[in-house]
């Protein structure tokens, strides 16, 4: 059930979710072909334990059941295999066939761009994209129209106050702009600086310059007018 919930959390929809059964042998143990051995070193634990996780998924609603290898030596051609085998194919199909209905009449909501908390996955999901800056899924035309309102709107310069002095103001806001135009309100104040992924705005009544970045970076600063 564990395996079905984390497909589900990595963005897998429900009902294209669908649990594999390797029944094999006719019950007993005592080495291959005649045993519960599955392919890759596994056990087979029985009907009950299989029959127990169908019913698990199915009242969650879960796509289904599909079976592996029926046609090894270890299941329908070993002695009495068929005899073991069919009951238990044939009880989860019954498990599953007798939600199935309920389960149409509950509508599964596909999950948005905001749902997505990882890029990865984020990346793969149709009209999404990763919004880098605040680190967050967003849909394509959001992104499209936030990325048009920051070019639009640019305020100060990547770099730094070289010996900033006085400091006249702190407060945090949510852009350069802001922090500019607070800077420009408060008394005294010459020129600001704003650490966007802090968001922490500081106005200075002096600064012996203003030293350009090459990159953008995480500063940015400027100069007020007289």
């Amino acid at each position: 059930m564990q395996i079905a919930k984390n497909f589900e959390a990595g963005g897998v929809p429900k009902h294209k979710i669908v649990m594999g059964y390797e029944p094999v042998g006719n019950g007993k143990l005592g080495g291959r072909p005649y045993d519960n051995s599955q392919a890759g070193g596994g056990i087979w634990e029985g009907a009950e334990v299989d029959i127990a996780a169908a019913t698990a998924l199915a009242d969650g609603c879960y796509g289904g059941a599909m079976f592996w290898a029926l046609n090894a030596p270890e299941a329908l051609k070993t002695p009495t295999g068929e005899d073991v085998l069919l009951p238990v194919v044939e009880a989860i199909a019954g498990v599953h066939d007798a939600r199935r209905a309920s389960c149409a009449t509950t509508e599964e909501v596909e999950p948005t761009c905001n749902d997505h908390t990882k890029k990865r996955m984020c990346d793969k999901a149709e009209g999404c994209v990763w919004a880098k800056s605040a680190g967050v899924c967003v849909a394509e035309e959001e992104e499209s129209s936030s990325s048009s309102s920051e070019e639009d709107e640019v305020c100060g310069t990547p770099g730094k106050l070289v010996k900033p002095r006085n400091q006249t103001g702190k407060s945090k806001v949510a852009s350069a702009c802001a922090c500019e135009e607070a800077c420009a309100a408060t008394p005294n104040s010459a020129s600001w600086r704003y650490n966007k992924p802090k968001s922490v705005c500081q106005c200075f009544a002096q600064h012996k310059k203003l030293k350009k970045a090459k990159r953008e970076g995480k500063i940015w600063a400027g100069e007020l007018k007289a």
